[in-house]
């Protein structure tokens, strides 16, 4: 689909004040306004994150409550269970209480269900497992938010419920001891930026840092370390789940990216040395394509408690045999990916009018359900169009995973439609639900009017948010290293994306699995090598001049650095 280049405005006297005030040039300070830092204090803030940053845990609704209610708990030694999700933000979030108990001396058991057998999140047939353990007090981690069956059948059972979770409340809230989410109505927390292991992490704040007095008696003298020691986990589980790096997450997640390369942690050292990139530096693209992908691949295909052991274990036998089974599952998913896109383009093409139609939706009894989610992205990336994919059971109970584009709100969407599922939820760009096979075609028809109410066609066409425009020669290491204090990358904080005008291409090619490679040159500039992954289609004909939209970066080669860009899209020159 057709790209629109779409250049940020931005106001030319902030611009000129960051640039003098920082020292920094033009470029980097549009950047940095295009991000509204438009404050030299608050320009200072986000390039030098810090501890400074965090907000106090306390002003999050129900905090102290919640630690309260753990405080009470591991002084009476009483089973506490930790309910998680089985994707990333879930897992870290579980093996993150587990440290936070284990630091405390407490014991805590913890379950994430079986995503092909129970489902998603807190079920009743949790709460009885839970009860049949001698559980008298429940934390979720990433789910509780809308579980109100299964909390009120627990409170029945005298087990409190402490939510953690940062999905999309609905109409009511649980009845749960206490709620922890920034997204619910009344929220006082500044910020919502956080995911669920960032909400365990303000957990671990308010418990060590408040109440010092508890974790002095069980030997506990140093609470920062601690918390620092963790945030490895943080930044998995935040970039993951693509939470917006804004905020505390900037600071958690700069933090958490040190300590994945420092891979003081066995698991994470194991599970580098898997991907190949043990001997270097962890950012956020390799946490998003490589670590991340092969932790949830397993809570994807059957069990997620590989994931928790990696993240846990002391034992280097342990951890390696952990990373395997991860790496193996990633490889499954891969192939069974492979096979159901192919399906899914045939099926739009065949099945969506796309002169007409606002959103898709796409349903089939062969389908895997631990995959749709991802199939849900690539035919969003491919057709720039709110998306759910449902793979349905034998039982005709379809399980069905939505992504959404820029500016829809997908969750509100599905709020229109909510009497055609049996449960759903999530968040602004992601949701999951639950429908039954003879439901789905109208919701197919409803949720497109929903989306048309809102979008045009021309909303749906992708927009490239241009940082810049730049002549070659202004392409220069110390404007990438003017950059690279800009990290970490992700959503809510792009990386810097630039534009360059009537370019000459050169030696353009198509490699590897539909890769453009070219060397692009301007008058009085150096030759510059283009790299534009997945886009073998904007192949030029010619050398006629063109426009590439890009992001840049330093690429080591045989020892020497050189700048490589990074292509978004081409096109001939206006």
């Amino acid at each position: 689909m057709q790209k629109r280049w779409q250049e940020r405005p931005c106001d030319a006297d902030v611009v000129a004040a960051l640039a003098q005030g920082l020292g920094i040039r033009r470029t980097t300070a549009r950047v940095l306004a295009n991000r509204k830092v438009t404050s030299i204090e608050a320009a200072r803030r986000f390039l030098t994150p810090s501890a400074a940053d965090l907000h106090d845990p306390f002003l999050m609704n129900g905090m102290d409550r919640a630690v309260d209610r753990i405080e009470r708990a591991i002084a009476r030694g009483e089973r506490v269970l930790i309910a998680g999700d089985y994707d990333v933000d879930g897992v870290t979030s579980t093996a993150l209480y587990l440290e936070l108990f284990g630091w405390l001396g407490a014991p805590l058991l913890y379950r994430i269900p079986h995503r092909l057998t129970e489902g998603y999140g807190l079920t009743e047939a949790g709460v009885h497992a839970a009860r049949e353990q001698g559980v008298t007090l429940l934390i979720t981690a990433d789910c509780g938010t809308t579980a109100h069956a299964p909390i009120e059948l627990a409170s029945s059972f005298g087990i409190d419920v402490i939510v953690t979770d940062h999905h999309e409340p609905q109409e009511r809230l649980p009845q749960a001891y206490a709620v922890l989410n920034p997204h619910i109505p009344d929220s006082t927390y500044p910020a919502k930026e956080l995911c669920a292991v960032g909400i365990a992490f303000k957990v671990a704040q308010a418990l060590l840092g408040r109440h010092r007095g508890l974790a002095g008696s069980v030997g506990v003298r140093h609470v920062e370390p601690l918390l620092d020691s963790v945030l490895d986990l943080v930044a998995l589980g935040t970039i993951a789940d693509v939470a917006p790096l804004r905020g505390e997450n900037r600071y958690l997640v700069a933090q958490g990216l040190r300590a994945l390369s420092a891979g003081r942690r066995i698991g994470v050292a194991a599970l580098k040395e898997v991907c190949g990139i043990d001997r270097k530096p962890v950012d956020a693209g390799m946490v998003g394509f490589q670590l991340g992908p092969r932790i949830n691949a397993v809570g994807r295909l059957a069990a997620a408690h590989a994931g928790v052991t990696l993240l846990t274990t002391r034992d280097p036998q342990v951890a390696a045999a952990a990373a395997r089974e991860l790496d193996a599952a990633n490889k499954e998913r891969r192939r069974i990916e492979e096979e159901m896109l192919a399906g899914a383009i045939a099926r739009v093409e065949r099945e969506v009018p796309l002169d007409r139609a606002r959103s898709i939706v796409l349903a089939d009894e062969s389908w895997h359900p631990g995959v749709v989610g991802i199939i849900a992205s690539r035919v969003v990336d491919r057709w720039h169009l709110p998306t759910v994919v449902i793979a349905v059971g034998p039982d005709g109970r379809g399980k069905g995973s939505g992504r959404s584009i820029a500016g829809f709100h997908l969750t509100r969407a599905l709020e229109e439609c909510r009497t055609c599922f049996e449960g759903f939820g999530g968040h602004a760009a992601a949701a999951g639900l639950t429908i039954r096979h003879d439901r789905i075609a109208e919701f197919r028809e409803r949720f497109d009017a929903v989306v048309a109410s809102s979008l045009s066609r021309d909303d749906a066409r992708p927009i490239l948010p241009l940082d810049d425009e730049v002549d070659l020669a202004d392409l220069t290491f110390p404007l990438l290293s003017e950059f690279a204090r800009l990290a970490p990358f992700g959503m809510g904080n792009a990386e810097p994306l630039l534009t360059s005008r009537a370019l000459a291409p050169r030696s353009a090619r198509i490699v590897g699995n539909n890769h453009l490679k070219l060397q692009v040159r301007h008058a009085g500039a150096v030759t510059f090598d283009v790299i534009g992954f997945g886009l073998g289609h904007l192949l030029p004909a010619d050398t006629t001049p063109v426009d590439l939209a890009y992001s840049a970066r330093v690429e080591t080669w045989q020892g020497q650095d050189r700048i490589q860009l990074r292509l978004r899209d081409l096109r001939p020159s206006q």
